[in-house]
């Protein structure tokens, strides 16, 4: 049976790629976007396969509202993927990701699983266009020093990552996290390396805070 699907952020970068996947092995999609012209071709080769929907993720009423569009022409919906929207980047990505964690749990019982995905750096067009703040001068020289270090990065095409998703949205048992992209094996482990010492080091410490013990 064909899967339904509303994603958000479809007009290009991984949106794009997660539609054109879902689109192409015939299942059908609500697309959001900022302007659905971007869709345009979408719906033209797919027709009533797409649903396009104009939404600004910012807006809470209306994000309830296009749901709510969706479900009434599809019936239901299978597979939701967020995929929209910044701010302070980091941070937002750290709090989606404990958000993401807690609604694993939360909706088990339902028989609805998560999957945080989380990308290395690909070849869209996030760092230009889709992202964009006010520079501070005092933090030029951590700028200039991020901005170096991402430059000397492998940046794939994400033509390939509709396809991965495909495979998350069809295992009977899909990870709470998976990397797209090799970069994140290099570098994480190492980084839960150091954190396992920092707990082991302090386990004292934090026995104490247990007891009566100063």
């Amino acid at each position: 049976m064909p899967k339904i699907w509303f994603i958000t952020g479809s007009s290009r970068g991984f949106g794009r790629g997660f539609v054109e996947a879902a689109l192409s092995r015939g299942d059908k999609v609500a697309a959001t976007a900022r302007n659905t012209d971007s869709l345009a071709d979408l719906v033209a080769a797919h027709g009533d396969q797409i649903l396009p929907l104009p939404l600004d993720v910012t807006d809470k009423a209306a994000v309830t509202a296009v749901v709510q569009q969706a479900h009434e022409r599809f019936g239901r919906l299978d597979v939701v993927v967020n995929n929209a929207g910044f701010g302070l980047y980091r941070t937002s990505k750290a709090a989606v990701e404990g958000l993401s964690d807690s609604l694993a749990q939360e909706v088990a019982g339902f028989g609805i699983k998560v999957t945080v995905v989380e990308p290395a750096p690909f070849a869209t067009e996030f760092a230009t266009s889709s992202i964009w703040s006010e520079p501070v001068a005092a933090y030029d020289g951590v700028r200039d020093a991020v901005n170096g270090t991402f430059a000397t990065l492998p940046s794939p095409s994400p033509d390939h990552v509709g396809a991965a998703l495909l495979k998350i949205v069809d295992a009977d048992k899909p990870p709470l996290r998976v990397f797209f992209g090799t970069l994140a094996h290099q570098v994480v482990p190492q980084i839960y390396t150091e954190r396992l010492k920092t707990w082991e080091d302090w386990a004292q410490l934090s026995a104490q805070a247990e007891t009566s013990r100063a």
